[in-house]
């Protein structure tokens, strides 16, 4: 289930302004918005936290998920230094990977996630194929995986320890 939930709150007005994207009367990508730089006539500004945060999604146990593949490019909020960390932020501090030592097609398979290490926050897709998903997307989530889940695209992992997602809203855009 999907849940709209307000955006992060930034403490900096700079923190905001890195979100707000300008483009030229054409289209070209300007770059985050500068308060102290005069743009050409024509030229528009988009939110791009809009772009990000769609809100909270609580996974059903044990509901399948794959990597979203192709996800590096996509830009962290202002403030934020990695996607563990803006998934903690709403939740707390994690403690395990969410598919816990499970991966489809293996009884052998061990996560990484010794003493919180190797837990990055892992863009997912609901489903059992990891795959890219297109820009604007609705359908790409942030949960806590280990590095080897996250290195491994052949397999698909299941929500048996952690249900609850960040949802990103209009991906990659």
């Amino acid at each position: 289930m999907r849940v709209k939930t307000p955006p992060p709150i930034f403490e900096k007005e700079e923190e905001i302004n890195k979100w707000m994207m300008m483009h030229s009367s054409i289209g070209e990508l300007l770059g985050a918005y500068d308060p102290n730089k005069n743009y050409p006539e024509g030229t528009t500004m988009s939110n791009h936290l809009q772009s990000v945060w769609g809100g909270e999604v609580t996974f059903r146990l044990n509901e399948e998920n794959a990597n979203g593949i192709g996800s590096t490019p996509d830009p962290l909020l202002p403030g934020v230094n990695s996607w563990i960390e803006l998934w903690e932020r709403q939740y707390g501090l994690e403690n395990s990977c969410t598919s816990h030592n499970w991966a489809s097609g293996s009884s052998t398979f061990v996560c990484n996630n010794i003493g919180r290490r190797n837990i990055i926050g892992g863009h997912v897709i609901v489903g059992r194929v990891a795959s890219t998903t297109a820009r604007g997307s609705n359908d790409v989530y942030i949960v806590p995986i280990c590095t080897a889940h996250y290195a491994n695209n052949a397999v698909y992992m299941r929500t048996n320890v952690y249900t609850q997602g960040i949802w990103l809203n209009n991906y990659l855009n």
